[in-house]
């Protein structure tokens, strides 16, 4: 989701298939792993972030959208603690939507 020639160093967003942003924040959060849905301008709303839709992401693809933000104090071990959680949080989303 983050464009190449806009991206700021260390901030990653990204939408996973099949999984609300809002499910994946949760479970992560539940693991110790801090991210946050849509764009930082939009923190602590419940609403697709507006900078997203005016993007031209539809309002049910911005609603999966995650935020990663890694600064200087973050190691690879931290990279894949958190690709090897969101992996297993996915799962569990799908897992719980497909029988919800």
């Amino acid at each position: 989701v983050t464009p190449d020639g806009d991206a700021v160093p260390g901030v990653c967003a990204f939408a996973v298939d099949a999984c609300p942003g809002d499910a994946l924040l949760a479970g992560l959060d539940a693991l110790g792993v801090r991210v946050s849905t849509g764009s930082a301008c939009a923190s602590g709303a419940r609403v697709p972030p507006t900078v997203l839709l005016a993007g031209g992401r539809q309002p049910e693809d911005a609603a999966r959208v995650l935020r990663v933000s890694f600064g200087d104090g973050n190691t690879a071990l931290d990279v894949d603690r958190l690709a090897a959680h969101l992996a297993a949080v996915a799962t569990r989303v799908r897992s719980a939507l497909s029988t919800g």
